[in-house]
């Protein structure tokens, strides 16, 4: 998992340092290292609302997870309730991962924003708890299956590449609809197969599922994938990812 570290952060962490982290001095010091970067802020008003904007999201973000952790434990609801509890906490870290990447991209100076580094992943556990938790929360009937597979890839990106390519194709079956997702390993490749049966690709207007298609492209180029359109057995739209295979106990 990637961790953000902002400008000022390794400035107060050198203020603390200095005069001790459990010291009243210590905390002083951190805390004008603090107000100093805030008014190098003040000078640029874009910046310092986007600063604002993300220390809300994070805040909110919290709050949310702290809700569902209470509800996940809760002794007056029932099993069900408990699950869509723990879903929502797989879903809200999964946005404070996408919140990082957020806040790497716009402190990054231009051209500068470094690539994730890729790590082993197994795309059919993850692929199943993307499916999982989109069965929650849509009346299209997905289906899934899968056989592991192994590729060396940037988790967030491979997660909003699904997430982007299931979302396009629900929102293409509809309510009543029908979407299968597919995972396999063959002849070195990872390969997911999302199918739907909507109208097709083309026959829905533009809008929210053609960004989609475009990010879970640049997502699948960006990890040495590839992305494939093309009509479905469903009558509807097929969408094949694949990634070089990468062996479950091959060292990073």
């Amino acid at each position: 998992m990637r961790t953000h570290t902002s400008a000022r952060e390794p400035r107060a962490a050198k203020a603390r340092a200095v005069a001790g982290p459990e010291s009243a001095a210590g905390a002083a010091m951190a805390m004008a290292f603090e107000l100093t970067s805030a008014a190098d802020d003040d000078r640029d008003p874009v910046a310092l609302g986007l600063r604002q904007i993300s220390h809300d999201i994070r805040h909110e973000l919290g709050t949310i997870m702290l809700l569902a952790a209470l509800l996940s434990g809760a002794s007056d609801i029932g099993p069900d309730s408990k699950l869509r509890a723990c879903q929502i906490q797989g879903e809200v870290r999964w946005l404070e991962e996408l919140h990082r990447a957020y806040e790497e991209a716009v402190a990054a100076q231009p051209g500068q924003l470094r690539p994730a580094p890729l790590g082993r992943i197994r795309l059919d556990t993850l692929a199943g708890e993307v499916v999982a938790a989109m069965q929650m929360s849509t009346l299209t009937r997905i289906t899934f299956s899968a056989t592991e597979a192994w590729a060396r890839l940037d988790r967030l990106a491979y997660w909003r590449a699904l997430r982007n390519l299931i979302c396009n194709a629900v929102r293409a079956a509809g309510d009543g609809g029908r979407v299968v997702v597919r995972v396999t390993a063959t002849g070195g490749r990872a390969v997911v197969v999302i199918e739907d049966d909507g109208p097709g690709l083309g026959a829905v207007p533009a809008g929210l599922g053609s960004l989609g298609l475009g990010i879970a492209h640049n997502q699948a180029i960006a990890c040495g994938g590839g992305l494939k359109i093309s009509r479905g057995r469903l009558g509807g739209c097929r969408v094949r990812l694949s990634f070089p295979t990468a062996d479950a106990d091959t060292p990073d």
